[in-house]
């Protein structure tokens, strides 16, 4: 049987950038006069940008622009990314899945200028060249919907059933569910020690606790 293509989300999958976004997101809501809720953290997991924004500013109930926002998140960021590191084992996965020519690409709601500096920072851009790298400014709707994942699956010849997503994200998992891809759930990189039930709860088939249970995993879907 020919191998599935293996559709990674990016950030808390392959870069343990989550606790980093979570800065950026304070430190912007801080900026329009906003206290974060950490309670707000799987409403905000997996989105766009323009997204997050909307959301805070639905859960927040405070009115301030984007331009505002993105003045002070976008500067946070820059620097926090530089400093990202890989999620565990994920750069032994990769060599792996190359070794094997096994197909891979991403799948990310960040946006392609900090995409790359964190897969630089995190030492896997050389497994990630531009063609293996799809974001959601590329798409009309962003996750949970499923446009992301049905595009990258068409960009690399795939039908949505020869693929698999990793996801560590609630709205990844839907937006895999709807796209009709097995996930999943990892939670490798889980910082906040609830995100099992969750993911499971939104559809993950499986839920892996380190990269070297994916190729298992995998081949277990058939």
């Amino acid at each position: 049987m020919p191998h599935r293509l293996i559709i990674f989300d990016n950030d808390g999958v392959l870069v343990d950038s989550e606790p980093g976004i979570r800065v950026g997101q304070t430190l912007a809501c801080n900026a329009v006069g906003v206290t974060f809720n950490p309670a707000w953290e799987t409403a905000l997991r997996g989105k766009r940008p323009p997204q997050i924004v909307e959301t805070i500013r639905q859960l927040s109930g405070v009115a301030f622009t984007d331009a505002a926002f993105f003045a002070a998140y976008d500067t946070a960021l820059e620097d926090i990314f530089r400093a990202c590191g890989p999620t565990p084992g994920v750069l032994t996965v990769l060599g792996q899945l190359q070794q094997q020519q096994r197909p891979y690409c991403m799948g990310t709601s960040g946006r392609r200028h900090f995409t790359h500096v964190k897969n630089t920072a995190a030492g896997i851009a050389p497994f990630f060249p531009d063609g293996l790298v799809f974001t959601g400014e590329q798409v009309p709707h962003g996750k949970p919907a499923p446009d992301l994942f049905l595009f990258a699956a068409a960009q690399m010849g795939f039908a949505a059933n020869q693929c698999v997503v990793v996801e560590d994200a609630v709205t990844g998992v839907q937006a895999a569910v709807a796209a009709g891809m097995p996930v999943l759930g990892y939670i490798g990189a889980d910082h906040d020690g609830v995100r099992a039930d969750l993911l499971r709860q939104a559809g993950a088939n499986t839920i892996l606790e380190h990269h070297d249970q994916l190729l298992e995993a995998i081949d277990a879907l058939g």
